[in-house]
């Protein structure tokens, strides 16, 4: 193993070898920048070396000339190696050399801080909200190294903006959505609030505890919890710590959750159980959790538009439709109405059919669904395999053409012709919506087109 000296040593001459070789770079790079610029100006006199790129002119013959796609698809690829890999290796690199030099330069300044001079510099609150998160993230990204907690500790002794938003998080929720629990704990200690109320978009109202248990965090959470968060927080939405959990897991969250007070029996403001949360996430476990309760949730209760737990299961979420086949079969065998229907008469098959999840579509057909069951617009589940889902967002979801034939084929497999010259309230079959809504080369509406029917 080296010794303290020689390590030192490699390191000074590693650093001396960058610096070379980026001058190098540097230079080569100078070079054929002003080669460029002879060639394409008609070999004019290239500007001097330190004039800005403003003072570079073109011949009237340059000027006109085509520039070749190979030249086109070169500059094209340089652009993002100059915006985003060199940027990079310009950050790590100052990273790691400021590390060695604080190690190095270290002052101690406990004493200014311990006495009455500390409290006066800490009233003008020297350190921004925005720096504070920026040491929060470097932490994090440390994996809680002592240097990064060093350096978070000695902004929160100056006096920073602890509970400050910056793009509607705190720097205690920065810290426990990068998972790191030492920075959590030192936030926490310096006398962060826990229920700030998040202003970031998609979880408006969220506290730190909310996002500790949609970030499925179980050591966080019960650090948060101890410290006396508000386990019956409510978001903008209505949603509870205990519903993050129900929809992200692990299931460990939420006996010890509902243990320390939170209310099972909570409802969003759209009137979600966590049984709906639990069925949208996936998870067949908290389903049997959930539903095993003394006072269990119904299995059948919708919200305020109609949709149950079952049809939760392919609820969409950060772009994809949910296709959660096992909590469909522990809903069934739980007693889950397989047509129950939402305010706008769709059955779960119907939304499977829509969002393109084809497990849960073929375990709803397998159980006996009604292939032919309409919705308000008199569609069937094979009307909307032509159509396109979108997310919770409003914007369209990739269109899965092979999910989707696969769904029509298992609903034309089970419900025969029958399915096949379903018209909808517009007098149109499947096969016609989908001349309407489909490209011609579309291999779901060859599909539908070879049923046979047009």
């Amino acid at each position: 193993m080296e010794s303290g000296a020689e390590f030192l040593l490699l390191m000074l001459r590693d650093i001396e070898t960058f610096e070379e070789t980026a001058t190098r770079l540097v230079k080569s790079v100078r070079k054929k920048r002003k080669l460029i610029a002879k060639l394409v100006s008609g070999n004019q006199r290239s500007p001097p070396t330190n004039s800005p790129t403003s003072s570079l002119s073109l011949s009237g013959e340059a000027v006109q000339l085509q520039v070749p796609q190979r030249v086109v698809d070169a500059w094209t690829g340089f652009r993002p190696v100059v915006e985003t890999a060199l940027e990079r290796v310009r950050r790590e690199v100052h990273s790691r050399l400021d590390q060695v030099v604080s190690h190095f330069f270290n002052i101690d300044l406990s004493p200014l801080f311990d006495s009455e001079i500390g409290r006066v510099i800490r009233s003008f609150q020297a350190v921004s909200a925005e720096t504070l998160g920026e040491a929060v993230d470097v932490f994090a990204k440390s994996g809680g190294a002592l240097q990064g907690g060093a350096d978070l500790c000695l902004l929160l002794r100056v006096g920073a903006e602890v509970d400050g938003l910056v793009e509607g998080r705190t720097a205690l929720m920065r810290a426990v959505k990068g998972g790191c629990v030492p920075a959590v704990r030192v936030l926490v200690g310096a006398g962060a609030s826990l229920e700030i109320r998040s202003g970031e978009a998609r979880f408006e109202g969220f506290t730190a505890l909310h996002h500790a248990c949609y970030e499925s965090q179980p050591k966080t959470v019960t650090f948060l919890v101890d410290a006396g968060a508000d386990v019956r927080a409510l978001d903008d939405n209505q949603r509870t710590p205990l519903a993050c959990a129900a929809f992200r897991g692990p299931l460990e969250l939420l006996p010890s959750l509902i243990s320390r007070g939170a209310d099972p029996q909570a409802r969003t403001r759209v009137g979600t159980t966590l049984l709906h949360q639990a069925a949208a996430g996936g998870h067949s476990d908290i389903t049997h959790f959930l539903l095993d309760l003394e006072d269990g949730l119904g299995v059948n209760v919708g919200d305020r538009y109609g949709f149950t737990p079952l049809h939760a299961t392919v609820h969409v979420h950060e772009g994809e439709g949910g296709d959660h086949s096992q909590v469909v079969e522990t809903l069934l065998n739980r007693g889950a109405d397989i047509n129950a229907r939402t305010a706008g008469g769709d059955t779960t098959l119907i939304l499977a059919a829509f969002r393109g999840c084809v497990k849960v579509a073929e375990l709803l057909v397998q159980r006996g669904a009604d292939v032919h069951a309409r919705d308000s617009q008199g569609m069937t589940a094979l009307h909307h395999t032509v159509l396109h889902s979108c997310d919770e967002m409003g914007l369209p979801l990739h269109f899965d053409v092979e999910k989707k034939i696969s769904i029509a084929q298992v609903l034309v497999a089970s419900g025969g012709a029958a399915a096949v010259v379903a018209k909808d309230s517009s007098g149109r079959t499947a096969v016609q919506l989908a001349q309407v809504r489909l490209a011609e080369e579309s291999s779901l509406r060859k599909f539908l087109e070879g049923l046979g029917e047009g």
